[in-house]
């Protein structure tokens, strides 16, 4: 076992006494300097209305008697009235639940008018103080400098040592969305020789490193991770509750660090709930999303840095009304542009200054993989089952529809640089270059590659880690090591949201620390691969991996029905064009299977109208898989008669005649199929060894008994 990025392990062994540290220091600095001075005491009188704390809530009452510091107050608790005596810390008048600060005798500059009030606001960017004027009920927003030379002290003192403050969701907006009705433009194109390298603004880097700051409360939990890059290694990180219905005097929070020197540099409130998911350092932006209390999913645009004190929203407005399935997906995709994806296969693009959504695009998949955005927010490259769409950003027009080889696309992933264009099926990883009218480079995918959705990330020019999980290196075409958490430290986003990144070949993610009566979040960067890495794949001898080569036995079993004789032929054809030998009985079978899927329903949209139909669709499949026992070593498969994006109609001709035109068995689809000449072994199929990841950073283990070279 060897342990890599010790920086990591190093520093959260220290990250708890230093946070105590820190803390411990903080408040006899503010003991020393009188922060949150004593203010002018307040004694509720009989009759006055009036709120108790009981329960863990506080609920409205009326005082029916005062004696020194008990109060005894009448107040309904389940719909029962009930009187009972509190001691005066256990109360509080209404107003008091959004002030900052106790009540003061404040002064202006002349020292001729004075009111009692209590702080409500203090907007250090406005350089503005709001006050809760006691003898009028009401509040009065002032400049600071209107104030007495000693009350602005206090007021700084104040500021400083103000506990965070939830603060209430913005008011929501509804957008116009007349344009979901129009029809984007399609180029035909298969290839992307009409697609320009798209690299980042500005050059995005992350260095290794952490920065820790508390946990506020028991359900406080991160809820998400942001790198945003420079030397200082900038992160952004957003944390709450996960479900703004649970607890609402609880504060979101937006955190700002520099893993580099592990500083904090500030804490701004958002509304709980809201979950960060883009940052636009150029326009010091931030993009949340979250719910409405009718459960509608919303999303929220605050003007928020560093460089300021508070996160303000600029817009929060209604995505999408109806049922919202999936993991949340939005991010920036222009100045004034959104994109937020609906369901699992819906994405819209938002044109936040101008109030309206500008354009629509439906997934042509059944799993829904996820889309990636090119790193000049250009391009936006859309997974789906028979191709993958490289889409114009600013207005939705297809720009170019690769083909795929392998299966369904189950993740696609833009290199660094914006030059390169990733997309993974079931057994290939196409590489295609922005640009160019080449063919895609085509690497046998076997150990990576998946029906269903996953995500990928470029580590440097040679390696993708794929699913957050497996390191694949292109020039052996091999999956070479696996990555996993430590479960009881690293944190994943609430709802299913992966809070892991990869970014300039750093693995960021979050890490929850319980020691010593402190609980705190660490956010930090490891590198990828790591030394022992390196040094373990350099030494295997790669012509012992293969549970497959030219010289295997291999028999074939087909549960195909009146097409049994078709599959076989075509796939003993297959099997010895790879130089495998094809017998009666073998240990390694090849599988052959045609069946239908279960109906689904499918809704279409009218071009230029509203008007839907919703059809049934039931495609045929045939199925692949070579099994040595109950492991499956290689398999694919195809549908027929799925549902597609568009579809022209003949005139009279209904959707649903359209589609059980296109149901039906394809048994040509064995004599397509082409076996890879070698098959990995399963047990290598995550690489020659797994790297734990959490506190201690990358903690490596090479495999037992690795084929090493002599």
């Amino acid at each position: 076992m060897a342990e890599t990025n010790g920086w990591f392990g190093r520093w959260c062994t220290v990250v708890v006494v230093s946070l105590v540290f820190v803390v411990g220091a903080d408040r006899a600095s503010a003991q020393k300097q009188g922060v949150m001075p004593a203010g002018i005491k307040l004694s509720p009188s009989v009759g006055e209305e009036i709120e108790v704390y009981y329960l863990g809530d506080w609920r409205p009452g009326k005082v029916m008697d005062v004696s020194r510091n008990q109060v005894v107050v009448e107040y309904e608790f389940a719909n029962n009235p009930r009187r009972r005596e509190f001691p005066l810390h256990e109360t509080r008048y209404a107003w008091q639940a959004k002030v900052i600060s106790p009540v003061y005798n404040w002064k202006d500059q002349s020292g001729s008018f004075s009111i009692k009030a209590a702080v409500v606001d203090f907007d250090q960017d406005e350089n503005t103080v709001t006050l809760y004027r006691l003898d009028k009920g009401s509040e009065i927003t002032v400049p600071v400098s209107k104030l007495s030379d000693a009350d602005q002290r206090r007021l700084e003192l104040i500021g400083a040592s103000a506990p965070l403050r939830n603060i209430a969701a913005p008011k929501l907006e509804t957008f116009a969305t007349a344009a979901l009705n129009s029809t984007a433009a399609w180029d035909s194109a298969t290839d992307i020789s009409g697609v320009s390298p798209d690299p980042p603004a500005i050059a995005v880097s992350i260095p290794s490193g952490g920065a820790v700051f508390p946990k506020i409360d028991f359900w406080d939990n991160l809820l998400s991770v942001y790198p945003i890059g420079t030397a200082s290694g900038w992160m952004a990180a957003a944390t709450g509750t996960g479900n703004s219905n649970k607890k609402e005097d609880f504060p979101g929070r937006l955190v700002w660090a520099t893993i580099a020197d592990g500083k904090i540099h500030k804490v701004q409130a958002i509304a709980n709930g809201e979950m960060l998911m883009a940052v636009d350092p150029a326009s010091q932006r931030v993009l949340t999303v979250g719910e409405s209390e009718n459960n509608e999913a919303t999303l929220c645009v605050w003007s928020a840095s560093p460089k300021t004190e508070k996160a303000k929203p600029i817009v929060r407005w209604t995505s999408q009304k109806d049922d919202r399935l999936g993991v949340p997906f939005a991010e920036f995709v222009g100045s004034d542009a959104v994109l937020h994806r609906w369901g699992n296969s819906q994405y819209v693009v938002w044109d936040f200054a101008k109030r309206s959504a500008v354009y629509e695009v439906k997934q042509e998949s059944f799993f829904g993989a996820s889309p990636v955005i090119s790193p000049g927010k250009r391009y936006l490259a859309l997974p789906e089952d028979n191709d993958v769409r490289v889409i114009s950003a600013a207005d939705g027009a297809t720009l170019a529809t690769l083909p795929i080889e392998g299966g369904k696309s189950s993740a696609v992933a833009f290199d660094t640089n914006g030059e390169k264009l990733a997309i993974l099926t079931h057994h290939q990883l196409a590489i295609w270059t922005l640009g160019s009218a080449a063919l895609p480079e085509r690497y046998t995918a076997n150990g990576i590659g998946s029906p269903f959705p996953q995500k990928m990330a470029w580590v440097d020019d040679q390696t993708l880690l794929i699913d957050g999980k497996t390191l694949f290196d292109l020039k052996s075409e091999l999956p070479v090591w696996s990555y996993r958490p430590d479960h009881s430290e690293v944190v994943r986003g609430k709802g299913s949201q992966d809070v892991t990144q990869v970014v300039s070949g750093r693995f960021c993610y979050g890490v929850e620390l319980r020691e010593r009566d402190v609980s705190a979040f660490v956010i930090g960067a490891v590198e990828l691969p790591g030394d022992a890495v390196n040094e373990t794949v350099a030494r295997i001898d790669r012509e012992k991996l293969w549970t497959l080569q030219p010289g295997t036995r291999v028999a074939i079993e087909t549960n195909c029905g009146a097409h049994n004789a078709s599959a076989r032929a075509g796939l003993e054809a297959a099997a010895r064009a790879c130089g495998w030998v094809v017998q009666s009985q073998a240990e390694i079978v090849i599988k052959a299977e045609m069946g239908r899927s279960e109906s689904r329903s499918v809704t279409y949209q009218q071009m230029g109208k509203r008007e839907t139909q919703t059809v049934t669709v039931a495609p045929f499949y045939s199925n692949v898989d070579i099994r040595e026992g109950n492991a499956s070593l290689w398999s694919t498969g195809a549908s027929n008669g799925g549902a597609p994006s568009f579809m022209w109609l003949k005139k009279g001709e209904s959707i649903q005649q359209r589609v059980r035109e296109n149901e039906k068995p394809d048994p040509d689809f064995f004599s397509r199929v082409e076996f890879p000449g070698k098959i990995l072994h399963p047990r290598y199929k995550r690489g020659f060894g797994s790297s734990v990841y959490g506190k201690r950073g990358l903690v490596a283990t090479p495999l037992a008994d690795l084929p090493l070279k002599n």
